[in-house]
């Protein structure tokens, strides 16, 4: 596959790097900590049986900087009709779950040790709902000042319903039933490419459990998905990494977080601007693998007209109940009629503020839109987060949510909008699996649209503007561009739940995947600088034709670039030649799995190794650097 990059030079530039530690007795404690909390029912300590059973956080008052929250979230548990059961499905669009998602992160937010978290944290894993429970859990992980560092485990293994197809977790079911303790279950995609059928290394692997091959000899006929040509990009869609990331970023960046009432955090000064730039980045993405497929680029999403395409997760909620499977042209007509004509009419204000160049803040206020502060305003009114002044005028549910929460939840209900058959939310109304159904990527495309409306009010940058005085770049060479599918595996321990009687470390399930990669690469990239400078290196990657063949403008094409890299550069007077392998980059690497993070966290405790950490590594949710790549072809893929 050949290339062609765009390089920014950037003078001046400040860009954050991570710095790595050596984590000492306290943080390897800590990260323990975090890893049994997240087990759904695992072979606990003594100490986590305790505080689950005997720990009262009413007499701990004096432990937690906000007691009140404590105090509130106990008494509803006690009051035992106030709060969501443990058996059912956690709805973020629901307006009191959610909420009493947020006050369950307070009370694990304002405890004032990590000690007395975690006792809290057990105390409320025995108590409430798993999947408020995980939300809350992971967002305080994220939030809490002691906790920065910490490696919160893969999201595919705390909710493996996620991502594991129905027929593959009943196939561990048999397993079980059998008296299998260690099995790999095998995870094709709902479209018919890429299965394990067809890939060269096939079934042989898995050779004593024939139910497989049974299973996935009719996977094409009778699992696949719609009939419709979004399903040959379910292998990307569907890919656990990528709907990990958006998870993760959810978490790490949650819309409720109030500056004013948790605290000032400097990674919340441009919110905005960060979700425009990752919903930019996740189109741009997609719409490269759609021109690699030969498959045009998204539209944004129209409730007018019936919803294309359909989609077909085979997933699972916790509960047993499945994610509801969503037909090709489906009209949703007047069952939604109120609340689309409530999403136009707040898409109306955000049109009518750009075309003014103000916004409406509380009691009416006049907030001054420019060029600089538009992008930061626009993203938080989008995801309505806490710190932005005008998002009750914007948002809905007294501005608990955005505009684009409310055009996920239309999507996610779908199915059943007037709630006739307690159908459950779509894998749109979960930030775990939101990323599966192509209909996100239209409301993607929705929200980018509106944005670009802002962006397109100014005049381009001029030629002063973007220039680097003094620097050229002379060259660039690139490596040959290799994708290929590779097959992975991950832990099942949270996909059914133990006896009193078994022990969990006697199961070993794993999943089986085939998933895109690249092989690494290098660029060489030749600066001449007239003088000693700092400098920021951004590497972008774009297509050159369309789904049609035909050759792009740099214009036609500029919404489709994705950010490859971005890198600091000391620039010396003269040649610079610079050598990069990308895997270098602000990408995400793979993480280790739940057990391989324990037995480096036991070896470091015994000395036998050292346990690495960064301080980024909990704020920063980076892209997975092996999807960079769209799927390339055997007669090159040009891009």
């Amino acid at each position: 596959m050949k290339a062609v990059l765009i390089l920014l030079l950037v003078a001046g530039a400040h860009l954050v790097l991570a710095s790595q530690h050596v984590a000492d007795k306290n943080f390897l404690k800590k990260q323990r900590q975090v890893l049994q909390l997240v087990k759904r029912q695992p072979d606990p300590s003594e100490d986590q049986n305790n505080y689950a059973n005997s720990y009262d956080p009413l007499q701990d008052l004096a432990n937690y900087n906000n007691p009140q929250v404590v105090e509130h979230f106990v008494n509803q548990y006690n009051l035992n009709n106030t709060l969501l059961s443990k058996n059912k499905i956690f709805n973020f669009f629901c307006y009191h779950q959610y909420e009493e998602a947020i006050q369950l992160f307070e009370v694990f937010y304002y405890a004032k040790e990590f000690e007395t978290f975690y006792k809290v944290a057990n105390y409320a894993r025995a108590r409430v709902n798993f999947g408020i429970y995980l939300f809350a859990l992971g967002a305080a992980v994220y939030q809490r000042p002691d906790a920065q560092g910490l490696v919160f485990p893969q999201t595919q293994e705390i909710y493996p319903q996620g991502f594991v197809s129905v027929q593959a977790l009943r196939q561990l079911e048999y397993a079980k039933e059998r008296g299998e303790t260690s099995a790999v279950f095998l995870v094709n995609y709902t479209g018919n490419y890429p299965t394990f059928e067809n890939y060269d290394r096939p079934l042989t692997e898995n050779s004593n459990y024939p139910y497989e091959v049974e299973e996935y000899s009719n996977h094409a006929s009778f699992y696949n998905d719609q009939d419709n040509q979004e399903s040959y990009l379910s292998y990307f869609r569907e890919d656990g990494d990528l709907n990990a990331f958006a998870a993760r970023f959810s978490l790490q960046n949650p819309n409720f977080y109030n500056s004013t009432k948790y605290g000032k955090q400097d990674k919340f000064n441009k919110y905005g601007e960060k979700v425009i730039y990752v919903a930019q980045q996740i189109l741009a993405r997609y719409n490269l693998e759609r021109f690699s497929n030969y498959i045009p680029s998204v539209k944004p999403i129209n409730f007018d007209r019936p919803l294309n395409p359909g989609y077909n997760s085979q997933l699972q909620y916790g509960n047993g109940k499945f994610y509801p499977a969503r037909p090709n042209n489906l009209y949703l007509g007047n069952s939604r009629n109120h609340d689309i004509q409530t999403l136009k009419k707040i898409e109306t204000r955000f049109r009518d503020s750009i075309d003014s160049g103000f916004f409406f803040g509380e009691g009416g206020r006049k907030i001054q839109l420019t060029a600089e502060n538009g992008g930061d305003i626009l993203g938080k009114l989008f995801a309505s987060f806490g710190d932005s002044p005008t998002k009750k005028y914007y948002g809905f549910e007294n501005g608990l949510y955005g505009y684009f929460d409310f055009l996920r939840e239309i999507i996610a209900q779908s199915v059943d909008p007037e709630h006739e058959y307690s159908t459950p939310n779509g894998v749109v109304g979960n930030p775990i699996t939101q990323l599966r159904d192509p209909l996100m990527y239209q409301a993607l495309a929705q929200i980018i649209q509106i944005y670009n409306s802002y962006k397109n009010r100014y005049q381009p940058y001029k030629q002063e503007e973007v220039s680097f005085p003094g620097a050229k770049i002379l060259s660039v060479d690139i490596d040959k561009l290799v994708t290929y599918f590779e097959p992975y595996e991950f832990e099942l321990y949270n996909a059914f739940a133990y006896s009193q009687h078994e022990n969990q470390r006697n199961f070993n399930y794993k999943a089986r995947q085939l998933r895109l990669n690249n092989k690494p690469f290098l660029y060489n990239i030749k600066v001449n600088s007239n003088k000693d400078i700092e400098s920021v290196i951004r590497v972008f990657i774009g297509p050159k034709y369309n789904a049609k063949g035909q050759e792009f403008t740099l214009q036609q094409a500029k919404n489709y670039f994705f950010q490859l890299d971005q890198f600091y550069y000391s620039l010396k007077n003269g040649d610079n030649n610079i050598k990069r392998n990308f895997r270098e980059g602000i990408k995400y690497a793979d993480q280790s799995s739940t057990s391989e993070l324990y037995k480096k966290v036991n070896l470091a405790e015994q000395g036998g190794s050292s346990f690495y950490y960064d301080d980024l590594s909990s704020s920063y949710a980076g892209f997975p650097a092996r999807l960079v790549l769209p799927k390339g072809k055997k007669e090159w893929l040009s891009i």
